[in-house]
C-alpha cells in the first residue's frame, strides 16, 4: 500500500499459537485492508492473488505442438470448405 497520499505506516504485534503462518496471516490483513481503503495502483502479484491467477508450469512437448498444429491446419481447411 505503498505511494498512496494520506497513508501512513503502523506496526502491529499479536501474539499467535506457533502453527500459524506469518505470510499467510499478513496476506489476509492486507486483503482485509483492501476491502476498506483499496489502494490506487496494485503490483501484477497483488492483482494475482485478489483475482486468484495461479500459474502453471507448462510442459509442452514437441510432438504435441506438431499434432496440435494438424489438427489446427485441418480445423481451417474444414472451415474454408463450408459454404457460409
Amino acid at each position: 500500500m505503498k505511494g498512496l497520499v494520506g497513508m501512513k505506516t503502523i506496526n502491529v504485534k499479536i501474539e499467535v499459537p506457533d502453527w500459524v503462518d506469518e505470510r499467510v496471516l499478513e496476506k489476509m490483513i492486507r486483503r482485509a485492508l483492501r476491502e476498506v481503503v483499496p489502494p490506487s495502483e496494485l503490483s501484477a502479484d497483488e492483482a494475482k492473488e485478489i483475482f486468484g491467477v495461479i500459474e502453471e508450469g507448462m510442459n509442452i512437448k514437441a510432438e504435441d505442438a506438431l499434432k496440435l498444429r494438424e489438427k489446427e491446419k485441418e480445423r481451417l481447411k474444414w472451415l474454408c470448405s463450408t459454404p457460409p
